[in-house]
């Protein structure tokens, strides 16, 4: 993820091979995002998912590697934060083109939605406050490889989810806080698992055919429910401190 291999202390440097190999760990995420868009225009949605959830677990896994490992400092010359935002950029834009692929979004709303989500995920990405002190997200973190497959298996009409999409891409523009679920160490361990057995949800999930039942569709909105409720709690905590500092401000003022 964006910040991961910029930030952190490192505990020990490691050889020059085996930061090279973290590098490549990382670079390889691209290979998997170009291996998930070939599979979706093959036409194999359920095998270009599996790819896309790989790329996930490729980026959780670098950043803490890298920190941990003293990257930056065996292989100065390599930025290892450039190097991972160049990948997520690219794969970020495979669950993007399932959106068209898929009929996902109305016809007359296709480009104006997917165009308008792939400028602010940009934008995004190039954000000088991507992570907040506290290492919270600013804006939505473009978690597209999570968000658009559980549109999809969820079933939701063309409209819902140009509304979702477009809405989220918004988000990235804001201070909105979003939980890093590899950094933020408030409720980590609860964040690792809910986010882990949301990916196995949609893993699992892929494989049924047919319209999901109620059942299943109420398992796969366990993760979305738990990100939705932590970034509204943080964000209010952040303008409960603003309000705060103004009031004090005013008080003295006075």
């Amino acid at each position: 993820m964006p910040g991961e291999e910029r930030h952190g202390a490192r505990t020990h440097l490691c050889s020059p091979w085996r930061a090279w190999a973290l590098h490549a760990f990382t670079a390889f995420g691209g290979v998997v995002g170009l291996l998930a868009l070939i599979a979706l225009f093959n036409d194999q949605p359920r095998a270009a998912i599996y790819w896309l959830l790989f790329a996930l677990v490729i980026d959780g896994l670098d950043g803490p590697l890298a920190r941990a490992w003293g990257v930056a400092e065996v292989l100065p010359n390599i930025d290892g934060f450039v190097l991972d935002v160049v990948v997520d950029f690219f794969t970020a834009i495979v669950p993007l083109a399932f959106l068209w692929r898929l009929d996902m979004l109305p016809a007359a709303l296709e480009l104006p939605v997917v165009g308008f989500t792939l400028i602010c995920t940009a934008l995004w990405y190039a954000r000088r406050d991507l992570e907040s002190a506290d290492h919270w997200f600013n804006g939505f973190p473009a978690q597209w490889n999570l968000i658009v497959p559980t549109l999809l298996l969820l079933g939701t009409d063309q409209m819902s989810n140009a509304i979702v999409i477009a809405a989220l891409g918004a988000l990235q523009l804001t201070s909105v806080k979003f939980v890093h679920p590899m950094r933020v160490v408030e409720l980590r361990r609860v964040t690792l698992t809910i986010t882990v057995l949301w990916l196995v949800a949609i893993a699992t999930l892929v494989e049924v055919h047919g319209p999901l039942p109620w059942g299943w569709k109420a398992l796969l909105l366990v993760g979305p429910a738990y990100y939705a409720a932590i970034t509204i709690r943080r964000t209010r905590a952040d303008e409960d401190i603003v309000a705060a500092a103004r009031a004090r401000v005013a008080d003295s003022l006075a």
